[in-house]
């Protein structure tokens, strides 16, 4: 049976964990829409949810990121907070995979999505099978 849940309310994100028991979590943070365009709104949301992924002991964590965050300017406001986020999730222990959609640079370029596992290794190329997820929009 689906569980509602305000996604941007930590306390409702652990209510669905403990609800539906799950064990995965996929976490995706909306910079424009859910964060209202506010980089320091779609971090605190980011964070929410990766802490109660670890106060629920989940198993893994995909996070949608943005492929090569790092590489852009200060200019690029709306990806400020998928690389901190990033850093966020390395460090908080939770077993953790990075999701990375694909960008259009201005060249033309565009980044492939890939799947990496939460390591500190090069993370382009690997990806895990998981089932029986918990989707989390923030």
């Amino acid at each position: 049976k689906p569980v509602v849940c305000n996604y941007t309310v930590r306390a409702d994100l652990d209510r669905a964990l403990v609800q539906t028991g799950a064990r995965k979590m996929f976490v995706i943070t909306d910079f424009f829409g859910a964060a209202k365009k506010s980089a320091a709104l779609e971090l605190a949301q980011g964070q929410a949810a990766i802490d109660a992924a670890k106060a629920a002991g989940v198993d893994h964590l995909v996070f949608m990121s943005v492929a090569d965050v790092e590489m852009f300017d200060q200019h690029v406001v709306h990806l400020h907070a998928k690389a901190a986020l990033e850093s966020y999730l390395r460090a908080s222990g939770v077993p953790f995979s990075l999701r990375f959609a694909p960008v259009v640079e201005p060249r033309g370029r565009c980044s492939a999505p890939v799947v990496a596992v939460g390591d500190d290794s090069h993370p382009r190329g690997n990806e895990k099978a998981t089932s029986r997820w918990l989707f989390s929009w923030a």
